[in-house]
């Protein structure tokens, strides 16, 4: 039992981990569907993105979803394919997993649904100026986005605050998980215009005051857009 209040922060935040066994096979699992893809498709770049990249996940693992970012030839490119590629990502995946039941587009990503999580694969091209544009299933439209960027910005602020920040906005989204009052994005959105200090029982912590929306391209500056 914890006897003040930093040692019951400190099992909160253990008990949010996902455990070791389930971190290999998280691994595991991502890199063999970076595979699958990388045989069928002529990939530039594949990385990872999201919660499990920042290393802000939390348990239990049949909640939680890993994002993978596929970045591919531009000769895949078309400005009315969106949902046509989305279909290609989930023919691929579906030859391999074949036992998998679900398997869909939905949103910007193809979405493997296992026994044990989820992956989201999101298709994407590199975007002359900078970062991707990635097919909105739901939207009908390029959406210019730079997942790079994001855990450029999320990993200076955890730096500079002294590492204090992926332990706190674990504990947030544990807190959040069962009011559900937020997105998780918007819980670890990078683009923070300030932060404040607090010193509570003797812990340190920053947190964002506010968020700001990224900037999304329209369907038109699509074209115009993809580098070629």
């Amino acid at each position: 039992m914890a006897k003040t209040i930093a040692d019951a922060f400190r099992t909160l935040r253990s008990n949010l981990e996902i455990t070791d066994l389930q971190e290999q096979t998280v691994s595991g699992r991502q890199q063999a569907i970076r595979g699958v893809l990388e045989r069928d498709f002529a990939v530039k770049d594949s990385f990872l993105t999201g919660s499990y990249r920042r290393s802000t996940m939390i348990g239990p693992l049949k909640e939680a979803d890993v994002d993978i970012f596929v970045v591919l030839d531009v000769k895949y490119y078309r400005q009315d394919g969106k949902k046509a590629l989305l279909e290609n990502v989930k023919k691929s995946l579906r030859k391999t997993y074949t036992l998998t039941p679900d398997i869909r587009p939905d949103g910007s990503a193809v979405t493997i649904t296992f026994s044990d999580f989820k992956v989201d694969v999101v298709p994407s091209f590199v975007r002359k100026g900078g970062g991707y544009l990635i097919p909105s299933f739901e939207l009908n439209k390029w959406i210019s986005t730079d997942p790079k960027k994001h855990v450029e910005l999320w990993s200076t602020s955890n730096k500079a605050h002294n590492g204090d920040l992926v332990p706190l906005i674990k504990m947030l989204k544990g807190w959040n998980k069962s009011r559900s009052l937020l997105k998780s994005f918007h819980l670890e959105d990078p683009h923070m215009d300030g932060s404040e200090r607090r010193h509570h029982h003797g812990l340190s912590v920053r947190y964002v005051v506010r968020v700001r929306q990224g900037h999304r391209a329209g369907p038109a500056a699509a074209r115009r857009s993809c580098r070629l």
